[in-house]
């Protein structure tokens, strides 16, 4: 349990390494640091150690320990040297925390509303049954994860033009990346919707009880894919306060129904 702490720090520090490659507009380096990298370290050393090793529990912790650490350092290479295109204006510290506050709090309520499904079932029903749901959430999730990259892709754009007033090239960007998510989101819900048994076999026939779930909840996750990018517009635009209330208002309406 020591070795928890200091994962926890390395993957903070990681994650805002590869923001910053985000706000670079360095979309490859950010997409193989926030993603690929520690992951791939770590599937390739519980690969090696466990096949020739040992299986003990402490060379997991450690593997994932030392795949976060060499992510890392990895990240910080990409980003230095610091680069700037235009002149960097100072801001000041009260600046920052008024801009980011409202995005901290709308995160944080996203994250909560996104939890609360799997925290809800795990008090009313079995551990058995929140492990399939918890599959299924994931398999139908697979729509938001293009929505997700593209996010990293349209994020900085969004904010570049409007720092120079440039609104009509903020609606091109906008409206040819949810053309793109359309394209690639319904083959994908296709996939789901008549290949959902054999997907739900390849876990194990204990699954296949989650049949209607998956349906239900990949025709979730396509229309909340092709809705867009209403979050990443509204905090890109300095609308941050707007969507933190909204995000605040229907998580305050779940805990009230």
């Amino acid at each position: 349990m020591q070795y928890f702490p200091l994962i926890l720090i390395l993957s903070v520090f990681l994650n805002y390494n590869s923001n910053v490659l985000k706000g670079q507009g360095k979309v490859l380096s950010f997409s193989f640091v926030s993603s690929f990298c520690n992951n791939f370290i770590f599937i390739g050393l519980i690969l090696l150690i466990f096949n020739y090793y040992s299986s003990k529990e402490i060379y997991l912790i450690l593997s994932l320990l030392f795949s976060f650490f060499i992510a890392l350092i990895i990240s910080i290479t990409k980003i230095f040297p610091l680069k700037f295109q235009k002149e960097v204006k100072s801001i000041s510290t009260k600046n920052i925390l008024k801009e980011s506050f409202p995005m901290m709090l709308s995160s944080s309520m996203i994250f909560i509303i996104f939890s609360l499904d799997t925290l809800m079932l795990g008090f009313f029903d079995t551990s058995e049954n929140v492990g399939v749901y918890r599959i299924v959430t994931q398999v139908s999730s697979l729509n938001a994860v293009f929505l997700i990259i593209l996010n990293s892709i349209v994020g900085p754009k969004i904010s570049n033009f409007y720092s120079d007033s440039n609104y009509d090239e903020i609606r091109k960007v906008v409206i040819n990346a949810s053309k793109i998510i359309l394209f690639i989101t319904i083959p994908v819900l296709i996939f789901i919707l008549f290949f959902s048994t054999e997907i739900l076999l390849f876990f194990g026939e204990e699954y296949l009880k989650a049949r209607n779930s998956i349906i239900i909840l990949s025709i979730c996750q396509f229309f909340y894919a092709i809705s867009g990018f209403v979050d990443l517009i509204l905090n890109m635009t300095g609308k941050q306060k707007v969507f933190s209330k909204i995000t605040m208002f229907s998580e305050s309406g779940k805990y009230n129904s």
